[in-house]
């Protein structure tokens, strides 16, 4: 088995932290290499040298690969991205800010890297969103979410975006924009946006309006089985498309079709720690000033 390793250049990176991890990583007794992009801002920051990774292959998920993203939840969408539909596991370790998916907190990572060499960790399939429609050219490389896909404003401009649901006309929807996310996603932009948190297992999609004009729009929530057309206008140029984290300008009158992928998301799991655990965690679900303890993780 081999460890990939996925970080984001970021100027907090800290030749103290860097040597944690890199004695943490060379005392799991498996070999291991980091993104070529991190490897190259590494030498320029700390000048310490890092072996270094271009692409995973379909030989590595044979041998066995797993990919730790370190960073945020961001840092993981982008190595679902980087992946491209390639089954590996990753495991996410939170050093960013909330991390719903990259919950592991970096004081148990030495103990993680021992479960996943014994295979005690467990693995979680995650399913993802395909969005065609019209990109600019040469478009997404990898049109597929874990999260969300989202139409939102790029001007002070209100948007509107029309929907479908195989063939059914839904509502024009006025405002800053709309997102068709992922259970997965539930706990992302569509939560900020007034939308169901769903648990991972639900097979189903979520269509939220972004601060709607129309009182009435109301999250929908959808089988995953569905087939959903955006069209967007705007009175100004362009709007932003989003596949998770990847944005595209779009102009007026851009379609869009989604439908579940033909791929899927693995996340690497080895604290035995539940959704329900994480959202306690994270959103501080069934919070109450009036209890005197609340059992979260540490």
């Amino acid at each position: 088995m081999k460890i990939f390793i996925y970080c984001r250049p970021r100027n907090y990176t800290t030749e103290e932290t860097l040597r944690w991890f890199v004695c943490a990583l060379e005392k799991c007794g498996m070999p291991w290499v980091v993104n070529r992009e991190y490897v190259d801002f590494v030498r320029e920051k700390v000048g310490m040298e890092l072996p270094g990774y271009d692409r995973l292959t379909q030989g590595d998920v044979e041998q066995g690969a797993v990919v730790v993203s370190i960073g945020g939840d961001g840092t993981l969408l982008d190595a679902v991205r980087l992946l491209g539909g390639l089954p590996v596991p990753i495991l996410g370790v939170n050093a960013g800010r909330l991390g719903f998916l990259a919950g592991l907190l970096p004081r148990h990572f030495v103990e993680a890297l021992r479960q996943i060499r014994e295979g005690e960790h467990i693995i979680e399939e995650r399913a993802m969103i395909e969005v065609s429609g019209d990109f600019p050219e040469p478009g997404p490389e990898f049109p597929s979410a874990l999260n969300e896909f989202t139409l939102h404003r790029h001007t002070s401009d209100m948007v509107e975006v029309t929907a479908w649901c195989d063939g059914h006309l839904l509502a024009t929807i006025r405002g800053d924009g709309v997102i068709i996310c992922t259970p997965t996603g539930s706990t992302a932009y569509s939560l900020s946006a007034g939308g169901p948190i769903v648990t991972p297992d639900c097979n189903c999609f979520v269509l939220s309006g972004i601060a709607a004009h129309n009182f009435s729009i109301r999250p929908l929530v959808v089988p995953d089985t569905s087939n959903v057309e955006l069209e967007v206008r705007t009175r100004g140029k362009e709007v932003l498309a989003s596949i998770d984290n990847n944005s595209f300008l779009v102009g007026d009158g851009a379609r869009f079709g989604i439908k579940k992928s033909k791929y899927s998301a693995f996340l690497a799991q080895v604290q035995n720690i539940s959704f329900y655990d994480t959202l306690r965690d994270r959103v501080m679900w069934g919070l109450d000033k009036r209890d005197k303890t609340l059992p979260l993780h540490s």
